[in-house]
């Protein structure tokens, strides 16, 4: 279930998608009034009165007949009575059935006065049909009542107030109808968002990956829209905010202990392709190498490699040709800028990797590479891809599983989780990449999103490198 800042924070990112909703249900409502016929609505009033009355009796009791007599009057507007003769005055192309849905009479309380009211989608019609009526309601009223020898009708109905032409419609009414239309267009953009949020099964940050896995979340890595050459932010960008995340998932990862020892050997891995692994791998390689250790990346993806890619080193040789017994470690690595970072690249793509990985060649390299380095840092396939990141966990000291936010998907975590269990493997932690920007804690106040330059990163490597002589001194 989700909390109410998850609900807040869905309706903030939300936000374009209900305005777009609202925009167009206000619209829609302007439409819907636009293209409505307009009814105009005219009223005319009669009263009804006694004729005689010679003492305050007959008076009081003429009154109260009279206002029991207002009642039948109001239930004889509607009537084929009143109205077939108004059809046949004006001409109207129309029933006494279809007219009387547009004719109503009231009577006001404790009044003898009926108001009469008719709409029409003219105006001119509406008062001509209003006046009509209240015209010939006395004259039905006295075709229906019983004769008198009386000259003179007990009950008199005159006209007190003429229909005039009304001059705005009573429908439909534009603005209530436009905003109608604005309120009801947010609560479809709300619903829209919550309900893709909740049928949603992709990680969307810290600590929705949090609730996912049952590991420590290391880091969360802002996404990146920059330039490709760029990612490498640790040595292309050094003061961005960016490489400070990867400084922090350094410190984290030094914090986390195997079996009393620091974790010196990781495997990079992810759930699918496109996670980041790779940029992660080598930006983590790049932090650690900054405080002046040695440390060793390798790319042990032999499917798909990208590490000689991402930093311009040669891929020809290098893992697959080291396996295959062509050449020796010191031979096949690197040295990557003014650093002490070594780059071990996959080499030639062989035939058959998942051979090559698991062998006893590989166990005796990663022996090596560990002997002779403080730290190792291996990116490896997607676990649901294939099993060689399972394989490689087994030699090291255990795996890193990277998942993108906005990407990777709930169900496929636990499964990469779920095939590192049944091979016996614990990863270490879980890494974020592609992290939402509020989720990242602002290190704008210490750094600096220009390239740092040249002559201050060479001084902070030779402060690194006069570290590293002192601790091996």
């Amino acid at each position: 279930m989700m909390d109410l800042n998850e609900y807040v924070n869905v309706l903030r990112k939300r936000w374009l998608t209900i305005a777009v909703t609202a925009i167009l249900g206000a619209v829609a409502g302007y439409g819907w009034a636009a293209t409505t016929t307009p009814t105009y609505q005219a009223t005319s009033k009669v009263f009804v009165s006694l004729s005689n009355g010679n003492t305050v009796n007959d008076l009081v009791q003429g009154s109260t007949f009279t206002q029991n007599l207002v009642q039948s009057y109001a239930q004889l507007v509607p009537t084929p009575a009143v109205l077939d003769p108004i059809i046949a005055q004006l001409g109207l192309d129309t029933t006494a059935r279809r007219l009387a849905k547009s004719v109503a009479a009231d009577t006001p309380l404790n009044t003898v006065i009926i108001e009469i009211s008719v709409t029409d989608s003219r105006a001119d019609r509406a008062s001509q049909i209003a006046n009509a009526v209240a015209a010939q309601l006395p004259r039905t009223v006295d075709s229906l009542s019983p004769s008198t020898t009386a000259t003179e009708a007990a009950v008199t109905i005159r006209t007190i107030s003429q229909a005039t032409v009304p001059s705005f419609a009573i429908s439909p009414n534009t603005r209530l109808r436009t905003v109608l239309g604005f309120g009801l267009g947010i609560l479809a953009g709300v619903a829209i968002a919550v309900v893709r949020r909740l049928t949603d099964t992709r990680v969307h940050g810290e600590e929705d990956l949090a609730t996912t896995v049952d590991l420590p979340v290391l880091g969360a890595i802002p996404r990146w829209s920059g330039a490709a050459k760029d990612r490498i932010s640790v040595i292309r960008r050094p003061q961005s905010p960016r490489s400070e995340a990867y400084r922090r998932l350094r410190s984290n990862l030094e914090f986390v202990r195997r079996g009393g020892d620091a974790a010196t050997s990781v495997v990079i891995t992810s759930s699918v392709p496109g996670e980041g692994k790779t940029t992660t791998a080598i930006n983590l390689a790049a932090s650690l190498a900054e405080q002046g250790d040695r440390v060793l990346l390798v790319d042990a993806d032999l499917r798909r490699p990208s590490v000689a890619e991402s930093t311009g080193l040669e891929g020809s040789v290098g893992l697959s040709t080291i396996l295959i017994g062509k050449v020796d470690l010191g031979n096949a690595i690197q040295h990557w800028g003014d650093t002490t970072l070594d780059v071990l690249t996959s080499g030639a793509i062989p035939p058959n990797p998942l051979n090559l990985i698991d062998s006893q060649a590989m166990l005796d390299l990663i022996e090596k590479a560990n002997a002779s380095y403080d730290f190792v840092v291996i990116d490896s396939p997607p676990l649901l891809s294939v099993v060689d990141a399972a394989v490689l966990s087994h030699q090291c000291d255990g795996p890193l599983v990277v998942a993108a936010a906005g990407r990777t998907k709930r169900r496929q975590v636990a499964t990469a989780l779920e095939a590192l269990t049944v091979a016996g493997v614990s990863p270490i932690g879980m890494i974020l990449t592609r992290a939402p920007r509020d989720e990242i804690r602002d290190y704008r106040y210490y750094t600096s999103t220009a390239p740092e330059s040249g002559s201050l990163r060479r001084a902070f490597v030779s402060v690194g490198h006069r570290f590293s002589r002192s601790r091996n001194a």
